[in-house]
């Protein structure tokens, strides 16, 4: 191999090899933005989820309260009316 076709050789390779890496960080680039839409989609979602569950645990301590309050309000009601 002569000294020429050696270098032009090496040179083909680091072109080819910097386009891979242009390539290879597109890529990254694409895949990380995607990663932080689906994250902040995440805490969009996380944040419905717990304001879901703050009310339905209000709406059971009502539905408990109601429960034992009712029947006691009836039967006062019934014995003194």
């Amino acid at each position: 191999m002569e000294k020429t076709d050696y270098k032009e050789e090496l040179f083909r390779y680091q072109r080819d090899t910097g386009e891979r890496i242009v390539a290879i960080e597109q890529r990254v680039i694409s895949i990380f933005k995607s990663v932080s839409r689906l994250e902040a989609h995440a805490e969009k979602q996380n944040g419905r989820l717990q304001k879901a569950e703050s009310q339905i645990i209000t709406m059971m301590t009502v539905g408990t309260v109601c429960v034992f309050t009712i029947p006691l309000v009836v039967t006062i009601l019934m014995r003194y009316l």
